[in-house]
């Protein structure tokens, strides 16, 4: 009898304990997988929401030039959180990386709308150059956003925003920065 009262008691402080008590749960272990499902090839704009499709938009990139499209950023954007400043040597999670493909430079609109891209990092690509958008040409507009706490390394060819123009063409004149912090 006294050890179900024992046990009855010890059950009433646990139900009690987890009522009171809430226990942080870290989303730094949920994995981010390249979303590529908001992209439909014939569609004129696109809106990106989370570091998912972020990270979707830099895989199409090697296969697509978003020609007459416009990529919107819909909300402030996370992909990786912590001190910047360490990532050369302590490397986070989740890396940023448009492949460098020479025929295929982005040649649409990406406006972000006064939103923030946050823990962008690119490691060094010595080959290829490094940058959120590596190679441009044509009419580009890139603008209204803010690229903060991040970390692009690269040597030839990189830039934090835009890494190479394409020879030969008029993006050096005709690309449009605007409101890019």
């Amino acid at each position: 009898m006294k050890m179900k009262k024992f046990l009855s008691l010890l059950l009433s402080i646990a139900m009690l304990i987890s009522v009171f008590c809430v226990i942080p749960v870290s989303a730094e272990g949920d994995e981010i997988e390249a979303d590529t499902s908001w992209y439909d090839e014939s569609g004129e704009t696109f809106t990106l929401t989370d570091a998912a499709d972020l990270l979707g938009f830099a895989s199409l990139a090697s296969s697509y030039s978003f020609e007459g499209q416009t990529i919107l950023l819909g909300d402030d954007i996370t992909l990786n959180t912590g001190d910047a400043s360490t990532w050369g040597t302590y490397p986070p999670t989740y890396s940023y990386s448009a492949e460098f493909v020479w025929n295929k430079a982005f040649q649409g609109t990406f406006d972000g709308q006064g939103h923030t891209i946050s823990g962008l990092y690119i490691p060094s690509n010595t080959k290829h150059g490094s940058a959120m958008f590596r190679y441009v040409e044509g009419t580009a507009v890139i603008k209204n956003f803010t690229l903060t706490n991040s970390y692009i390394a690269g040597s030839k060819c990189s830039g934090a925003i835009v890494g190479k123009f394409a020879e030969g063409s008029v993006a050096a004149k005709s690309l449009t920065l605007s409101d890019v912090h």
